[in-house]
């Protein structure tokens, strides 16, 4: 007979008694042992030197074999089948297949080249014989290959564990007369060389994952234990790079009575991103701890080629406390290679407490300092941003998450300019979001709210009371008066429904225009890509330059793009109407009409089209009033050259500067001949005018 290796001394009497998990199914196994003692010694060992002498025949393997097979075919909803046992004996066994079957036939797992090594005396002998736990030890567990199928039912369920669900069985009528021994299940070295893992975890998740090189333990009983040494896992399809991990070791023990306790340590990456995390847990404490030492752009684009991030940065993760009261904390910095004042900065801290048992309530608490956007967006201009915010997130099964978040920032510089500090609330409750903000811009506070309901309709609303412009620091210098603007909307299915309004009064832009009061009512509405605009203004008191009016106005009313605008003047002398339709795509405007009138007297100038997107350019221009002659034509003004064609007849100069005030200089009848085509040196036509009875500064009196 083989020597008996050694193994692990059996637990002592002193063990704690508890109803174990398999009480029930060694039950049997206990009344069979009793009345097997009383069978006397020559019986025994009769039956012993028979086994052994046979154990190993083919038969008895192919029986073993059946036996274990109708057992467990017996007992669960899947099936298990040993297709081959190659050796069987009292000390080792090898097994070269097993495969694993979904009740509806689909192989789940198969494990290939499984060995065995054991004490089978010993192990009968405490079955027989022993006391307390019912102790069993393999010394040795190797499995050369598995190959397992991961995917999921209806209810999102893996079908391997219903493989492994027990068939329904009628309870006993009687209990047993003997509690069973509590079990005490050994593995003290378990080995997986390489494992195939494919299938879906998730809907949309497939997983192609390789396990090698697996080493560790396990002790099932009152207090298990599951050991891992070592091994290598590598993801290939859940990420668009593999997921590694070079090194895990850990182990776990689960008190029938107690929490359980964990230690773990983990090495990989996940493409080019190295990560490292390790971690302890006792008495639902927990210490953890997970970090990237570099986040490179290159290698998070590899990941999400939308990741917006143009610079490395570091990561790190922790979590210590009480599962009942677990502090989380995350932090990030920019790592920039340069050492200078115009390095790319940053760092963000977030704090989280949080009852990990029942996380019904989480607080968060969010800090950000010196962070500079071109670590995110290379093309973003220099900033440094600081900013702070807190929340919480309470979780509700019925009406989904709410979550009450309050920020600030500090006032920061963004190429040159001042961005003013700002404060913002917000609350997220069964779908609905409501924030509000106040814009703390020097002279210009602004109080923002917004909300979007849990259709996706958004309303929006803005104001602000500008008592000085001078004290804006964002109104160039040399405009004075006060302000309001209140603006509105709604935003639903990508239409738009807003109005807004802006009052001023005292408003003078330097010494040459200023208006007494003006209000200004607009609306849009209608698609983002067809907006409809409508507004209007209304003034009083505009005096520009030598010229003053009492009463101003104007609007615009259409598309966004080809507005139809009126303006109107009004002063004690003269009467201004002006109106035109806006082509803004084109650069131009199109049935323009300027009316001036003075008492009677009206003078009308007109333009069937103004362009201005090179040069100015008037076609079907037209001059025309009481008394005061005709103008007819087309011009165009690129750069110093001037073309087109120009006819006058029996023009009043001085009629023309009296109705509509401009400042001619000069009088008389004019007629106008002009046609000029052409440029540089191919310029070519004529000019000819003719002025009677004209008054020129400088110049005599007379006709010519």
């Amino acid at each position: 007979m083989p020597e008996t290796p050694a193994l692990p001394p059996a637990p002592g009497a002193g063990a704690p008694r508890r109803q174990g998990r398999f009480r029930r199914a060694l039950a049997r196994a206990a009344a069979v042992s009793a009345s097997v003692i009383g069978l006397g010694a020559v019986f025994v060992t009769a039956v012993a030197v028979g086994a052994v002498v046979h154990l190993n025949a083919s038969s008895t393997r192919n029986l073993t074999r059946q036996l274990i097979n109708d057992t467990l075919r017996s007992s669960l909803e899947g099936r298990i089948e040993i297709e081959h046992i190659d050796r069987l004996g009292l000390f080792t066994a090898d097994v070269s297949r097993v495969t694993v079957s979904h009740p509806n036939g689909t192989e789940l797992l198969r494990v290939s080249g499984v060995h065995a090594d054991f004490n089978a005396l010993s192990i009968a002998t405490e079955l027989l014989l022993g006391d307390g736990d019912l102790a069993v030890t393999i010394p040795l567990v190797r499995v050369a290959d598995a190959d397992v199928l991961l995917e999921q039912d209806e209810q999102g369920a893996l079908t391997l564990a219903e493989a492994f669900t027990p068939t329904p069985s009628e309870p006993p009528e009687e209990p047993p007369a003997e509690p069973a021994r509590p079990l005490r299940l050994e593995l003290s070295r378990v080995v997986l060389d390489r494992a195939a893992v494919h299938g879906t975890v998730a809907p949309g998740s497939p997983i192609d994952a390789t396990i090698e090189d697996l080493a560790g333990g396990v002790v099932v009983a009152d207090r298990s234990r599951y050991a891992l040494e070592r091994v290598r896992i590598t993801e290939r399809r859940l990420l668009p790079v593999p997921v590694e991990a070079t090194s895990i070791s850990g182990s776990v023990s689960v008190p029938a009575d107690a929490p359980m306790e964990l230690t773990a340590k983990l090495e990989g990456s996940v493409g080019a991103i190295p990560l490292t995390a390790e971690g302890t847990l006792k008495d639902e404490r927990l210490t953890a701890r997970v970090s990237s030492a570099r986040v490179t752009p290159e290698a998070a684009l590899a990941i999400d080629p939308s990741a917006p991030l143009a610079r490395p940065l570091s990561v790190l993760v922790t979590a210590d406390g009480a599962l009942s009261d677990l502090a989380v904390t995350a932090h990030v910095a920019v790592l920039d290679p340069l050492v200078a004042g115009d390095a790319v900065t940053g760092e963000v801290t977030a704090h989280a407490r949080l009852d990990a048992l029942d996380p019904k309530r989480i607080t968060a608490e969010v800090r950000i300092a010196e962070l500079d956007p071109r670590a995110f967006v290379g093309t973003a201009p220099a900033a440094r941003v600081s900013a702070e915010a807190r929340g919480e997130i309470h979780l509700d099964e019925e009406g989904g998450p709410r979550v009450i978040a309050e920020a600030r920032t500090e006032p920061f510089l963004v190429a040159g300019q001042r961005v003013p500090a700002t404060e913002a609330r917000a609350t997220l409750e069964r779908g609905a979001l409501r924030a509000a903000a106040t814009i703390h811009e020097p002279g210009a506070p602004i109080e923002a709210s917004v909300a979007r309901s849990k259709e996706g309709v958004l309303q929006f609303e803005a104001q602000s009371e500008i008592p000085s412009l001078s004290a804006v620091q964002r109104v160039p210098r040399g405009i004075h008066g006060s302000a309001a603007l209140h603006v509105e909307g709604a935003l639903r299915d990508d239409a738009l429904d807003a109005k807004a309004t802006v009052r001023v009064a005292g408003l003078r832009v330097g010494s040459d225009l200023q208006l007494g009061r003006g209000e200004v009512r607009a609306k849009a509405t209608g698609p983002l890509d067809k907006l409809t605009i409508g507004g209007a203004f209304r003034g009083a008191d505009l005096r520009a330059q030598q010229y003053a009016f009492r009463s101003v106005a104007a609007s615009a009313a259409g598309p966004v793009t080809a507005p139809h605008v009126r303006v109107s003047l009004a002063s004690a002398e003269r009467r201004i109407m002006a109106s035109a339709h806006l082509d803004l795509p084109r650069s131009e405007a199109r049935q323009l009409r300027v009316e001036v009138a003075r008492g009677e007297d009206e003078v009308t100038a007109q333009a069937a089209r103004v362009a201005w997107d090179r040069g100015i350019a008037l076609r079907g221009l037209a001059l025309r009033g009481d008394g005061v002659g005709e103008l007819e034509g087309s011009l165009s003004l690129a750069g110093d050259e001037i073309e087109g064609d120009l006819r006058g007849t029996a023009l009043d100069l001085a009629r023309i500067a009296d109705i509509t005030g401009a400042p001619l200089g000069i009088g008389g009848l004019a007629n106008l001949d002009v046609s000029v085509h052409g440029r540089g040196a191919r310029r070519a036509g004529r000019v000819q005018i003719e002025l009677e009875d004209g008054s020129v500064p400088g110049v005599a009196r007379g006709s010519r």
